[in-house]
């Protein structure tokens, strides 16, 4: 099963995970993310959050999406257990971070949040390991998954 499949599956609804694709491979911002699916700036930001959150949640119960080129496994977080408060956490600050108009306030209360525990940079490592991943797949990867996907759930990839 390919990485996507396994990210995705139990994960967010297809549209958001096409969202979040969209976001971190094809670098889109969320205004022009919401003109493509015809909803607001807002609903994107919810749905990148809801995404995040799915995939973070998936990378907990399934160690060989964390474990590989991306983050090998001497990586100091990849293997230690993240409560789901500490991952929803992270995920609203990935959307927070991700908007088109974050702040370098917002970068300083985020840095603030993720110096104040230990379980907050594990949980923040799972972001950036979602990320690294979504960032690192080709266009024939994304193409080749992405109908598998999202087919399953009665939608087609942009």
């Amino acid at each position: 099963m390919q990485f996507l499949s396994r990210l995705f599956r139990s994960g967010p609804p297809p549209q958001l995970a096409q969202a979040l694709l969209l976001q971190q491979r094809e670098g889109m911002r969320r205004r022009e993310i919401a003109s493509h699916f015809g909803v607001s700036d807002a609903a994107v930001g919810k749905g990148v959050e809801q995404a995040m959150l799915g995939c973070i949640r998936r990378c907990r119960y399934d160690d060989s999406l964390v474990l590989d080129k991306c983050c090998p496994g001497n990586c100091p977080y990849a293997r230690q257990q993240i409560d789901d408060d500490s991952l929803s956490q992270a995920s609203a600050w990935f959307a927070r971070l991700t908007r088109d108009d974050a702040s370098e306030h917002d970068q300083q209360r985020w840095r603030s949040w993720l110096d104040q525990a230990d379980i907050r940079r594990r949980a923040w490592a799972r972001v950036e390991i979602v990320c690294m991943r979504l960032r690192a797949m080709n266009h024939e990867d994304i193409a080749a998954e992405f109908g598998a996907v999202f087919s399953k759930h009665g939608a087609q990839g942009a």
